[in-house]
């Protein structure tokens, strides 16, 4: 929603090039050569950490938890980390600094992509909407939805898809007419947000998902559909 926001109320002027970057005299890396650079740097980073008993929960956290060599593709590696990059991986400064600059490339030609796949996808009637609300009606309605549900999930430990049920289809339907600023639906998802927090730890739902569970109803529907 943010994202489309931007673009609404400053669209970018032109396709980023290298040189916005100050990379001159050399090509960027491309994206298969700063994947293959971060998968191995990711790599590195697991290997260094898993047999640390300390260190059991990191290495948790980076492999299963959350996607952190995701986030390592995802986004440029920050100043403070650079030294530490080039010394674990025994790379050239120049290179370190280059594979930075590339990283902000990149990241800006894959936006710059994206908003012209939005420009051209967009529907008119809602582009419409979304000149004279100043943002994307529909995804502010859905993320209030989403956020909700998530409340509701921690709360109740059920999923109500029927919003009438759940008590807040007019209100969903107020914000997709546009009877609720830009403002007003960023402070619902941040309450939303806050709210979350605290449920979250007040929950009787478990913070993992059985597994175990999970592969013997897999095991069953695949033999109730007799593909075994």
């Amino acid at each position: 929603m943010e994202t489309h926001r931007k673009w609404l109320l400053k669209p970018p002027q032109k396709k980023p090039i290298p040189s916005d970057f100050a990379i001159e005299d050399e090509a960027p890396l491309s994206k298969d050569e700063l994947n293959a650079f971060l998968e191995y740097l990711y790599n590195l980073i697991r290997g260094r950490i898993e047999f640390l008993e300390e260190a059991e929960q990191l290495y948790q956290l980076l492999t299963a938890d959350i996607d952190f060599k995701g986030v390592l593709k995802q986004y440029t590696l920050p100043d403070e980390t650079l030294e530490y990059t080039q010394k674990l991986t025994n790379s050239r400064k120049d290179f370190i600094r280059l594979l930075q600059k590339s990283q902000s490339y990149q990241i800006a030609l894959r936006e710059w992509k994206a908003y012209l796949s939005w420009q051209e996808n967009r529907n008119p009637a809602r582009a419409e909407m979304e000149r004279k609300s100043g943002f994307d009606l529909k995804h502010g309605m859905h993320c209030i939805r989403l956020l909700r549900s998530g409340v509701e999930i921690l709360r109740r430990g059920e999923v109500i898809v029927d919003r009438r049920i759940a008590g807040d289809f007019e209100d969903l339907k107020a914000i997709l007419k546009g009877e609720y600023s830009y403002e007003q639906v960023m402070k619902k998802a941040e309450d939303l947000v806050a709210e979350m927090e605290i449920v979250y730890e007040q929950s009787a739902l478990p913070h993992k998902p059985d597994l175990e569970q999970i592969n013997e109803l897999c095991m069953e529907l695949v033999e109730m559909q007799g593909w075994h």
